[in-house]
């Protein structure tokens, strides 16, 4: 029996599926593994295509491969596996000042099951260490993510106490690791890619490995972060690695760890109903939900099956997928065992409103820039832009535009020559969501002050007078303080002032005069 789940390198594109018919017009007389041409889409281990013989030709793993995990191999060489109905769960690293944290994250249970007791304690079993947690704040909306310690595990084992009976319809037994050989995560959401991913080129990743990181091929910019011994014979070190081009040998050194480099990303995105959607939540009207996804090793998995039907429909260029769901959620994954994702489907009336996308921005050495207003400016004078969706970034310098970029999603851009009095704004679709801007102390000072008075004017309910045209003279010399001529615009809209405001306003033009 062949193995069904295999690629072939190209140079333009990567790692690609490749049907056993192709393989043989390809190659006639067979391909060792050694060879690497060929590798299983499941675990990314390289696989030969036997020669012409008795037997009908077909891909396979060597034989030194054939008791590990995967279930292409154990179908092709009728081995017994226990096929998981659940995707695996997310892994996520965090650092710290001068170590990491990896977490491992419970997904939420749909809210129909949550009026049982569902359970008491969750223990999660590593290869040295053992953690314990009360289920009661484990099963919320989205994922709870729970701290597993430094010492990697390549696998972590559940217990369940005092659970019910549908416990095991969405939490497994068990979940994939950190691979001893190497695991990449994501360094914006700290993200763990399992073996099968696909990573993309012209990004950085972490790299989290047991031992030494050995031969990096040119195209490839690495340094190390931090070392961590979990005991006497045993050092995990971990990596940040940035891809600055694409090829066969900088894809082989991500390879050797089990996830594919590509040059184009899978896309997946609803398609009907009218959706709004969240980090976790695709919250849509209809019981059918159409799904279309882009490449050919695109696959989705709705979990729990039985409660819900799964169509697929193969076009040109991807799949158009069809869920059914008899539940009011239902857990959706995306590729093989959830490695590109997940989310829940959640039928719900429309006037709801979609959460603002969550912006990354941070500076050169790694760390996120969270406030709007900064008085210094970053290292080096750029700051690295990273959006989930396509957008634009808009660069003011004095209130005027000076450039305008394309953000691609979930790319990485770099804003640089960055000076005080500049301003970062960005675009998800026609939406700002983000802006960062970059001024002098005595601004700030106008900031806060700014503020101040604009709370004095609202708290003035004295008498009322008329407004004159010296109020527009007032809002005009009080440039430097935005909200409070705001505040000014609105009351000449509405023709009168309290008598203690406009007398307020008149000493704040001749103190701002008087400091000049």
């Amino acid at each position: 029996m062949s193995l069904t789940h295999v690629c072939v390198w190209e140079a333009k594109n990567g790692y690609r599926r490749i049907s056993i018919e192709e393989a043989c017009k390809m190659y006639p007389h067979g391909v060792s593994a050694n060879s690497g041409i060929f590798a299983c889409e499941l675990c990314a281990k390289a696989v030969l295509l036997t020669a012409p013989g008795s037997n009908t030709r077909h891909f396979r793993h060597t034989s030194k491969d054939e008791t590990k995990a995967c279930e292409d191999r154990a179908q092709a060489y009728n081995q017994i596996i226990i096929k998981s109905n659940h995707p695996q769960m997310p892994i996520k690293i965090e650092l710290t000042q001068n170590s990491y944290i990896l977490k491992l994250g419970f997904l939420h249970m749909p809210s129909f099951d949550r009026t049982k007791p569902v359970c008491r304690k969750v223990v999660i079993l590593g290869d040295q260490q053992q953690f314990t947690y009360s289920a009661e704040h484990i099963f919320s909306e989205g994922v709870t993510y729970l701290n597993i310690g430094n010492i990697p595990s390549s696998i972590y084992r559940f217990r369940y106490e005092g659970v019910s009976s549908t416990v095991g319809w969405y939490y497994p037994s068990s979940t994939e690791g950190v691979n001893p050989e190497g695991s990449f995560f994501d360094c914006a959401s700290g993200k763990m890619f399992l073996r099968g991913s696909k990573i993309y080129s012209h990004r950085s990743y972490y790299l989290l490995q047991k031992g030494t990181l050995g031969y990096i091929p040119d195209g490839i910019n690495c340094h190390k972060i931090m070392e961590c011994k979990t005991d006497m014979f045993t050092t995990w070190r971990l990596y940040q690695v940035q891809v600055l081009e694409f090829s066969k040998e900088v894809a082989r050194f991500f390879l050797a760890r089990s996830v594919f480099l590509t040059e184009n990303p899978v896309e997946f995105y609803p398609i009907w109903p009218c959706y709004t959607k969240d980090q976790y939540f695709i919250y849509h009207t209809e019981p059918t939900v159409y799904f279309y996804m882009q490449g050919d090793e695109a696959e989705l998995h709705a979990y729990p099956s039985f409660l819900a039907v799964t169509k697929s429909e193969k076009l040109t260029s991807g799949k158009i997928y069809r869920i059914s769901a008899t539940s009011k959620e239902q857990l959706v994954s995306f590729g093989q065992s959830g490695v590109l994702g997940f989310s829940y489907l959640m039928k719900k009336t429309p006037n709801i409103c979609s959460a603002l996308p969550d912006v990354q921005i941070k500076d050169i050495d790694g760390r996120a820039l969270d406030q709007q207003v900064y008085n210094i400016l970053p290292k080096g004078k750029q700051i690295i832009l990273q959006a989930p969706y396509s957008g634009k970034v808009v660069i003011l310098r004095k209130d005027s535009i000076q450039e305008i970029r394309a953000i691609p999603d979930e790319e990485e851009i770099t804003v640089d020559k960055l000076t005080i009095g500049c301003e970062v704004q960005i675009f998800q679709g026609c939406d700002l969501v983000r802006t960062i801007r970059f001024e002098s102390q005595r601004k700030l000072k106008n900031n806060n002050f700014d503020r101040q008075i604009v709370a004095k004017l609202n708290l003035c309910k004295d008498n009322k007078i008329p407004v004159s045209h010296g109020i527009g003279v007032i809002a005009i010399r009080l440039k430097d303080y935005p909200l409070t001529q705001t505040w000014i615009y609105h009351v000449i809209r509405q023709g009168w002032i309290s008598r203690s405001a406009y007398y307020l306003l008149c000493n704040l033009v001749k103190q701002n005069e008087g400091m000049k």
